[in-house]
């Protein structure tokens, strides 16, 4: 939250390449340290070093490769190759879900749908994978489609509004297969992250794409720390036997109700041209004049 727009700043003054380096190689050692020994000495040094790590590694790999696509790519094809990168990232997310069926139960996140359903390991792959391909498939070749025939900021209202009927759904869920039809909307959820970066991307010059790219995915980690206060022990209250009311899934219906307003913010954002358009623009009437 902190260390991404400082490292978004500094990859604009000494070179997005050269610091996108930097959390690569770092990123190796953690589990470098956990494929060598799992003994207690040795797993307290990759949770040391990983919290340490994490500081400079997370999150920093995508908003640097993000901000090199942007300096590199212009006009509308920018969030096309937004597209292409979170499409790369599903994929790897489609063979780690592969390499979860083969985990220990107790190594897998038990969400509201074990306590609902009793969804098992299997079952939480299963989805995953389903989710990973779509989103795969959605980000690579349908969201440039989708970009040259609507435009950027009707992408983002889409892609909110079906991640909103996503979350009301699966927070009404009344039988295992819900979630599983619920994964028609996985498309629009993908499109969400592409959509904003391409939109802010378009409103800087080249030389401040690090910085711009930095301070969305520190707004975004900034989420990610809060979310979990907010949304853990509520969750926690509606599957208990204390629930003020019977709702299990209300989080997520509350989460449903936050992309709604997101949605509705979308519809007023405007279309402003970005800084090279503005220039064409004002050289073609100066040459006019």
């Amino acid at each position: 939250m902190v260390m991404m727009p400082v490292i978004g700043n500094l990859a604009d003054k000494h070179g997005i390449k050269a610091l996108l380096t930097l959390p690569m190689c770092l990123s190796i050692v953690p589990p470098a340290i956990l494929g060598y020994r799992r003994d207690t000495n040795f797993f307290y040094a990759f949770y040391i070093i990983k919290i340490l790590f994490d500081m400079i590694c997370q999150g920093t790999v995508d908003c640097l490769a993000q901000a090199y696509v942007a300096k590199n790519v212009y006009g509308r094809k920018r969030i096309s190759m937004f597209g292409v990168l979170a499409g790369v990232k599903s994929i790897s997310g489609v063979c780690a879900t592969f390499a979860a069926r083969f985990l220990p139960t107790a190594s897998i996140f038990q969400y509201f749908l074990k306590a609902r359903f009793g969804f098992n390991k299997n079952d939480f792959a299963q989805l995953f994978l389903l989710v990973a391909i779509i989103g795969s498939i959605s980000q690579l070749f349908i969201l440039r489609l989708l970009v040259s025939a609507i435009g950027e900021r009707r992408v983002l209202s889409t892609g909110l509004l079906m991640e909103f009927f996503n979350a009301a759904i699966l927070s009404v869920s009344w039988s295992a297969w819900v979630p599983y039809a619920a994964t028609v909307l996985v498309p629009g959820v993908m499109f969400v992250m592409p959509s904003v970066s391409g939109i802010a991307s378009r409103q800087v010059g080249s030389a401040e794409q690090g910085k711009v790219l930095g301070c969305i995915y520190g707004v975004k980690s900034f989420a990610e720390v809060v979310a979990p206060f907010v949304y853990s022990p509520l969750t926690a209250l509606f599957l208990s036997d204390n629930a003020p009311f019977y709702f299990p899934g209300f989080s997520i219906l509350c989460i449903a109700l936050s992309l709604m307003i997101g949605f509705i913010q979308s519809l007023m954002i405007k279309d402003v041209p970005s800084p090279s358009t503005k220039i064409v623009i004002s050289s073609t009437s100066n040459e006019e004049a």
